[in-house]
């Protein structure tokens, strides 16, 4: 069923807003839009703490394991099939393609994230050994042995955890005696995963705020809580399969020089890559430098702010941390037209967020470049996106990279439409309920 056409555009409506839905609609007369609310659940989960893998890190943009494991089902894919998430976040692609028998390749610009889903993928580790280890760290922290690692450059450190952070700094210094670095990093990835909880502060939109009313956790019996779910979890897997995690951009990344210890599984990838299933950062302004600092700094991926301004320009251009210097890149002709629609001057990013959007495009026209060459004649790529809307103006993103597989020779190209977004109150009154403020999965195939 089509159901963008069905829905009527609100009122008011601007003179921009008709034309740029005028403009969607003409696309939708090549790309099916089909009602797929069926996902709905799973792009977003709600009960992604029921989720074994899933559950020990809260990722904001996160979906479901589950979602991947059903389409690679229906895709019909096989044991020596491999599926590519190039936006790796913290691994449900590769947990999914695990639970169905399918190996699983990820690159992830964020360490903190790269980490975390080569512990979860990781295959060898002992419940019982992990279980000895993790009372051993909690009766060395019961000491109080004196501190001798240095606290993070991140300035806002004593605000974050106050009264706990000696603590937390006795738990991190025991955690780097740990000899296995298996271990060290299980260890280390379980107190990532709880940070953010036993602060004072909390995830909100682009960075973090204080909310007055927020308790944090107490950090030793939450850190305990949260090994127990993660060694629950490695105890109940059954089986693993091949895979391999780089902390590289996306956009740049030269397949054929991936980590030579790893040369037969490279070459086993390049000859079976038959899926790429991912969920890139949306063309929403959100930093996720910003929004994941606490685990990037606290746990030492990031030492100083000379580090942190490299990952930023090694990220996606969906934020204004960058320097984009107002050039706008070329683009598809029906993109330029509706960003030209856009008043830029009414928006608080001005002609910075213009040259921001365009350039999001520009970065992901490079990576379903190399996602085209990687799959080669007998691919299907599914990527999970949400639209956005800048100056009361809907950028249906999902229509546009869908131009774009169409351009690099995907041949059939849909999108199934899984739930609408809200968007900022102020543009609330304009696009409330509009249909091209929506989430999505793109599926091409070559």
């Amino acid at each position: 069923m089509v159901i963008t056409r069905q829905l009527i555009i609100p009122v008011p409506a601007t003179a921009a807003i008709k034309k740029a839905c005028e403009l969607y609609r003409e696309l939708e007369k090549s790309i099916p839009v089909v009602d797929a609310s069926f996902y709905k659940d799973l792009v977003c989960p709600k009960n992604w703490k029921e989720h074994p893998y899933d559950r020990w890190f809260k990722l904001k943009e996160g979906y479901s394991s589950f979602m991947i494991k059903h389409l690679l089902e229906e895709f019909g894919a096989k044991k020596q099939d491999w599926v590519l998430d190039p936006f790796l976040g913290s691994g449900s692609t590769l947990i999914g393609a695990r639970n169905a028998g399918v190996k699983g390749a990820g690159f992830e610009v964020n360490p903190f994230l790269a980490k975390l889903s080569a512990v979860k993928m990781h295959g060898s580790y002992d419940a019982a050994k992990l279980s000895a280890r993790v009372r051993s760290l909690f009766t060395a922290v019961a000491e109080e042995r004196s501190i001798e690692i240095g606290m993070p450059a991140l300035t806002i450190t004593k605000k974050l955890f106050r009264e706990q952070l000696d603590t937390l700094l006795r738990i991190k210094q025991e955690i780097y005696t740990e000899i296995d670095e298996h271990v060290r990093d299980f260890l280390l990835l379980g107190l990532g995963c709880i940070l953010e909880r036993c602060s004072y502060a909390r995830k909100d939109g682009n960075g973090l705020k204080y909310p007055p009313s927020k308790k944090p956790l107490p950090l030793v019996d939450t850190l305990k809580k949260q090994y127990q779910l993660m060694i629950a979890d490695i105890e109940k897997q059954k089986g693993t399969t091949d895979h391999l995690i780089m902390n590289t951009d996306s956009r740049r990344v030269n397949i054929k020089k991936l980590p030579s210890d790893k040369s037969d599984l490279v070459h086993d990838f390049l000859d079976h890559a038959k899926f790429t299933m991912f969920s890139p950062p949306y063309a929403n302004c959100f930093d996720y430098t910003e929004v994941y600092k606490i685990e990037l700094w606290m746990l030492d991926y990031i030492k100083d702010y000379a580090q942190l301004k490299t990952l930023r320009e090694s990220s996606v251009s969906s934020h204004l941390n960058k320097q984009y210097e107002n050039d706008f890149p070329s683009t598809l002709p029906d993109l330029d037209y509706v960003v030209d629609l856009i008043p830029w001057d009414s928006t608080w990013g001005k002609h910075k967020m213009k040259a921001m959007v365009l350039h999001y495009f520009d970065d992901m026209k490079a990576v379903f470049t190399r996602l085209r060459g990687i799959l080669g004649d007998n691919g299907t790529l599914v990527c999970i996106v949400g639209n956005s809307a800048y100056g009361n103006v809907p950028i249906a993103t999902d229509l546009f990279l869908a131009e774009y597989l169409k351009e690099l020779g995907f041949g059939k190209v849909e999108i199934r439409a899984a739930r609408l977004l809200g968007t900022s109150s102020q543009q609330q009154k304009y696009l409330s309920g509009n249909p091209y403020l929506r989430e999505s999965l793109v599926i091409a195939s070559t």
